[in-house]
């Protein structure tokens, strides 16, 4: 209705990935401390760079293999990174604030 405010905005997207040929397909709570887990995958089999941006809170970004163990930062601005992913290649992230 006109004039109603709602703490539910009208359009959400938890993350953004602008290559075509990456997929999210999970966002889930680490199953260790306080991050978020997201899990994505490249499948055209080919060498894919991908700008990330994220829609929940986060001030850092890190790789981490799939039992969830840092790897190593990824750079963030703006609540965007950037990564190149490899053909069929699965990535796992963690973001922290």
């Amino acid at each position: 209705a006109a004039g109603k405010s709602s703490l539910v905005p009208e359009r959400f997207s938890a993350l953004t990935v602008d290559a075509d040929s990456v997929i999210c397909e999970t966002v889930k709570a680490a199953e260790e401390g306080d991050g978020t887990v997201l899990r994505m995958y490249e499948f055209k089999n080919k060498r894919t760079p991908a700008k990330i941006i994220v829609g929940i809170p986060a001030k850092h970004v890190y790789l981490c293999d799939m039992t969830e163990n840092i790897i190593s930062e990824i750079p963030m601005t703006d609540g965007a990174f950037d990564y190149t992913f490899k053909g069929f290649e699965i990535a796992t992230f963690m973001l922290k604030n």
